[in-house]
C-alpha cells in the first residue's frame, strides 16, 4: 500500500506486520447465562493480556454455581477455544475447574474466544470468555533522508525513528484487535490487517443415534473486531446429513441452534458449521460421531411345551463277588445278587435291600480223632437296610445292617465210612461299612460285613460260619 500526502515530499509507508503480541485493547470480560437463569458457569482468563512472541501462557478458571450442583453426580465439563490450545481441564473441586492456555502462533490481531458447558442430570449452562489479542510488527517508511518519521494507531504513537540515506525507516507498531488503519503525517495510512475468526461453538453431546426422537443442543458465541459481545449479528449454519434449527441469539453475544441427527442414515459421522456471512474467516465447525440406531429385541420365544421331569428309578441290581471267612478253617468265594429298592416313603440316602446267593467252600479236618472232608454251600436269603453318605458329586460310603435265612447244605466224609449229609436253616445277622464310586451307567462297590451265623456242623470243625465277607460289586439302574 503507497499512501501520498499533499504540500510536502511524498512519503512511502509499508507496513508488513511480521510478529505479532497478544495485548487487550478492550477489557476481556467473563460472560455467562442471562439473569433467569439460576445456575451460572463463569469462566475468567489470566493475566488479561499476552504477548505471542514473549514466553508465557493463560489460565483459564472456570466455575459454576446454582442448583445444578444438588442434581446428583458432579457435572461434566466440555471446553473449546477457537484459536490456539487448550490443556486437558482440571477440576479443583466440586464446581471449580481450571486449564492452560497457549496462544496460537499466527501473527496478526485475533480474539480467543473460550466456550464451555456444563452438563448435570437435568440441566446444562454455557458460559464463555474474551481475550482480545494484539499483534506487534513494523512498518516500513520512505521519507526524506535524515528525517524523523512517526505513526499514530488509535491513541498510540509509534516513533519517531530516524529515516536512512535513502529515506528508509522501520517503525516497530502495536495492532489491536479491530484496528484498520493508522495516520503519519497527516495521511491515513491501511494497516491490511487479515480478518480473524470471530465465532466458537460447543455441543452438549458429540456423540449422537441415528434414528428419530434424538437431539442436541449447540451453543455459539459471536463478537465484533474488537472482541465485544455483539448483541445483533447474522448468523448461518449448516449441515452436511442431519438438520439444524436457525441460530437464535440471545443477545451478550451468545446464540444457539438445535441439531437433530438423520433419521435413517447408518453410522457414521455428521458436521455443523457455524458463520457469520460474508466473513470466511468467522466460522466454526463441529463433528457429530453417529451411532446406528440400536436394533429391536427379538420377538419372545414361544414357550417351551412343558416335558415332564422323568420318574425316578428306585430299582437297581448289583451282582457282587468276594470271599468270606471265619478267621479259622473256613475261607469260602461268595457270589451274591443285590436287588436295592429306594421307596418313595423313605430318604434318597435310605436304601433296602433283599439278597441272594451262595457260598461254596471245602474243608479238611478231624472228626472224632478222624479225618474227615467237608463240602459246605450256604444260600442266604438277606433283607438289609443301608445308608449313604454323598462325598462331593461321584464318591459316597455306606454303611449298612440286616439278618436273613442262610440255608445250608453239609456232606461230610468220613475215611472208611458214608458220607453223612446235612441240612438246615438258620438264622443270620450282618452289619457293614463301604463305599462306592459314581461312574457311568452304574456305580462301582466295595463292601467289608461282617456276618454272624452258627451252624453246629461247622463248629465241630472249629469255629462258626461267621466273621468277615469281603465284596466288590456293580450296580445297575433298572427302573
Amino acid at each position: 500500500m503507497i499512501a501520498r500526502g499533499t504540500g510536502r515530499p511524498p512519503t512511502k509507508i509499508l507496513v508488513g506486520i511480521c510478529t505479532l503480541w497478544m495485548l487487550a485493547s478492550r477489557p476481556s470480560g467473563a460472560q455467562d447465562l442471562p439473569a433467569e437463569n439460576p445456575s451460572k458457569l463463569v469462566l475468567r482468563v489470566s493475566p488479561e493480556r499476552l504477548v505471542l512472541d514473549r514466553p508465557g501462557e493463560a489460565v483459564v478458571e472456570i466455575t459454576l454455581t446454582g442448583p445444578i450442583l444438588s442434581e446428583g453426580s458432579e457435572p461434566r465439563l466440555h471446553l473449546q477455544v477457537n484459536t490456539g490450545t487448550l490443556s486437558e481441564v482440571r477440576s479443583k473441586g466440586p464446581g471449580a475447574w481450571a486449564a492452560s492456555y497457549r496462544p496460537p502462533s499466527a501473527s496478526f490481531p485475533q480474539v480467543a474466544l473460550f466456550l464451555a458447558v456444563a452438563r448435570g442430570e437435568r440441566t446444562v449452562v454455557p458460559g464463555w470468555a474474551a481475550l482480545p489479542m494484539s499483534g506487534v510488527g513494523d512498518a516500513l517508511v520512505e521519507s526524506k533522508p535524515r528525517s524523523l518519521v512517526r505513526i499514530r494507531i488509535e491513541d498510540a504513537e509509534f516513533g519517531p525513528v530516524m529515516t536512512d540515506k535513502k529515506g528508509s525507516a522501520r517503525i516497530p507498531l502495536v495492532v489491536a484487535p479491530g484496528v484498520r488503519t493508522g495516520t503519519s503525517e497527516g495521511k491515513e495510512i491501511p494497516l491490511n490487517v487479515p480478518p480473524f475468526n470471530r465465532v466458537a461453538a460447543i455441543a452438549e453431546r458429540g456423540e449422537m443415534r441415528v434414528g428419530p426422537g434424538q437431539q442436541t443442543r449447540i451453543w455459539v458465541v459471536a463478537v465484533d473486531p474488537w472482541g465485544v459481545p455483539a448483541r445483533e449479528l447474522p448468523l448461518e449454519a449448516a449441515v452436511s446429513r442431519g438438520q439444524v434449527s436457525s441460530p437464535r441469539f440471545l443477545g451478550d453475544g451468545l446464540a444457539n441452534l438445535d441439531y437433530t441427527p438423520p433419521l435413517t442414515e447408518g453410522a457414521g459421522e455428521d458436521t455443523v458449521s457455524v458463520r457469520i456471512p460474508g466473513e470466511p474467516a468467522s466460522r466454526a465447525s463441529l463433528r457429530f460421531g453417529l451411532l446406528s440406531p440400536p436394533r429391536p429385541p427379538p420377538p419372545p420365544a414361544a414357550p417351551a411345551p412343558a416335558i415332564a421331569a422323568p420318574s425316578p428309578k428306585r430299582f437297581s441290581l448289583a451282582p457282587e463277588v468276594g470271599v468270606i471267612t471265619n478267621l479259622s478253617q473256613l475261607h469260602a468265594p461268595a457270589a451274591l445278587i443285590d436287588l436295592l429298592w429306594n421307596p418313595a416313603f423313605l430318604p434318597p440316602e435310605w436304601v433296602l435291600h433283599l439278597e441272594v446267593g451262595a457260598y461254596f467252600s471245602k474243608l479238611d479236618g478231624e472228626l472224632q480223632g478222624q479225618e474227615v472232608g467237608s463240602f459246605l454251600t450256604v444260600v442266604p436269603l438277606a433283607l438289609s437296610l443301608s445308608y449313604r453318605y454323598q462325598v462331593g458329586e461321584r464318591w459316597f460310603f455306606l454303611g449298612r445292617v440286616g439278618g436273613g435265612i442262610y440255608g445250608m447244605w453239609h456232606s461230610l466224609e468220613q475215611e472208611g465210612e458214608s458220607g453223612i449229609q446235612r441240612s438246615a436253616l438258620n438264622l443270620g445277622a450282618d452289619i457293614g461299612l463301604g463305599g462306592g464310586l459314581a461312574l457311568s451307567p452304574g456305580k462301582l462297590l466295595l463292601e467289608v460285613r461282617y456276618l454272624y451265623l452258627e451252624s453246629k456242623g461247622i463248629a465241630e470243625l472249629r469255629g462258626h460260619l461267621g466273621g468277615l465277607c469281603m465284596l466288590m460289586g456293580y450296580q445297575f439302574s433298572l427302573f
